[in-house]
């Protein structure tokens, strides 16, 4: 749909607002909202229970998750107060950027408390609070935003003074009201789309882990055709018995069962201190195991000095080396491509590597990444918060193993099914971002005047 724009313009006297509709007045937030209003005057004659927002319970598109409740005498001190229809949004670094806030609706009482790094605008009777939602996630206000934030790294916060001073077009109430009626309907609509490919890109993850399992464990046998012209060749019936191992089930005759270590050595290293420096050696740790191949482009990096340390610790990494994750994000794995440089184990994950010739990396790489393997490793985790396993744990693994021809053979039939599937899913992944940008500048066109909606809400 082509938006028109309103009838004429007159200039707003804001160097990054411009032109607003005839008939808008510019006015700065504190002339619309009260900031941060007080609690006092209803101490004494408070509700028993309310509802608590942490950080978590706030979403990124305006959604609320109110199923905490708690007694007024526990968080009347040391939280943030808001009341129902008051607007808030997160000042704290990068919840203020993600958009993080959400119009008050649905409090138990009419009431509630929650974290500290909100910041709550009250609408007096001239401003509609849907309207002024919409305007707290517009663009304009979490990009100028930023340029008012304070303190260093994670600790960046916008100040109060930012939303007192921040300057808007302000449309009369049944436009602001129609504005708000008009974003309600059309960012449901792109909201369930982006839910539509969503759910699109799990079914595809789904189909993706199934193939792999299938095929790790039971052979190619029954996902190809004889009219392959690549595979054709294993699509003869195969005869299978029991692996002996639960989580694996039934195998195809001729193949193995049995502990990882039987195939691949798996090292870890003590802990060594890193030092870091801008450019030289590159450590792989969690953060270079994010696809199929270990991705270096920003590992962090050391000195030859400390580098030589690493590999008398053990921690050198060679091209088909796997890297496996065993601490936060477990069973992470990526496989070790040719590298420009020489590379070592940084921290919180271990190394296999084939004791022979008889055992093919990606195909290990495949049955790492099955769901079995997911299984066994959701049995043997610890950690409450932070989840982890023991290097020792890794070595006994129980995975599958059919002679190196036939995994070379179903190592390359996956890397083509799954490419395929990966497509797709790369294509639903910038579908929803377009829709996303689509939703953001929709938002921010209409609370800036920018197109009329009057007549279309």
């Amino acid at each position: 749909m082509k938006y028109k724009p309103y009838p004429k313009y007159k200039d707003s006297g804001v160097v990054w607002l411009g032109e607003i509709p005839e008939g808008w007045e510019c006015k700065r937030l504190r002339f619309l909202a009260k900031l941060n209003p007080s609690k006092s005057a209803i101490t004494d004659n408070h509700p028993d229970e309310v509802s608590f927002l942490p950080m978590d319970n706030i979403g990124d598109n305006g959604t609320l998750r109110l199923d905490t409740i708690k007694a007024w005498d526990d968080v009347e001190s040391g939280y943030t107060y808001f009341a129902e229809g008051d607007v808030t949004y997160a000042i704290i670094t990068p919840c203020f950027e993600n958009g993080k806030g959400a119009q008050m609706l649905g409090l138990k009482n009419k009431m509630g408390f929650g974290t500290t790094e909100l910041c709550v605008l009250r609408p007096n009777h001239k401003c509609d609070g849907r309207w002024l939602w919409y305007t707290t996630i517009s663009t304009p206000f979490r990009k100028i935003g930023e340029s008012w934030m304070y303190g260093a790294g994670g600790q960046k916060r916008v100040p109060d003074d930012f939303a007192r001073n921040f300057a808007i077009g302000f449309p009369p109430l049944y436009i602001q009201r129609a504005i708000a009626a008009f974003l309600d309907a059309e960012t449901a609509r792109i909201d369930g789309l982006i839910k539509d490919y969503e759910d699109l890109i799990e079914l595809l993850k789904e189909k993706r882990q199934a193939l792999i399992s299938r095929a790790v464990t039971r052979g190619l046998s029954e996902l190809v055709g004889p009219d392959d012209p690549e595979f054709g060749e294993w699509a003869k019936p195969v005869k299978f018995k029991d692996s002996g191992v639960e989580w694996i089930g039934e195998i195809p005759e001729g193949w193995e069962a049995g502990a990882l270590k039987k195939w691949l050595s798996v090292v870890d290293c003590k802990h060594l201190t890193a030092e870091f420096v801008d450019s030289g050696y590159a450590l792989v740790s969690i953060r270079e195991l994010q696809g199929h191949v270990v991705d270096i482009s920003e590992a962090k990096h050391t000195t030859v000095e400390y580098f030589n340390k690493l590999i008398d610790g053990g921690r050198e990494l060679r091209k088909r080396d796997l890297v496996f994750c065993r601490n936060v994000g477990v069973g992470q794995v990526s496989i070790v491509p040719e590298m420009p440089n020489e590379c070592a184990m940084g921290q919180d994950v271990c190394r296999l590597r084939p004791l022979g010739p008889n055992t093919d990396s990606s195909f290990i790489l495949l049955v790492l990444k099955s769901a079995s393997i997911v299984s066994q490793l959701e049995s043997i985790m610890i950690g409450a918060t932070f989840k982890r396993v023991n290097v020792e744990q890794i070595r006994e693994l129980c995975v599958t193993s059919p002679d190196i021809e036939e995994q070379h053979a179903i190592a390359s039939f996956l890397d083509r099914e799954t490419s395929k599937i990966d497509t797709l899913i790369a294509d639903s992944e910038s579908a929803i971002e377009l829709l996303k940008e689509h939703r953001s500048a929709l938002i921010t066109n209409a609370v800036t005047g920018k197109i009329n909606v009057e007549n279309i809400a």
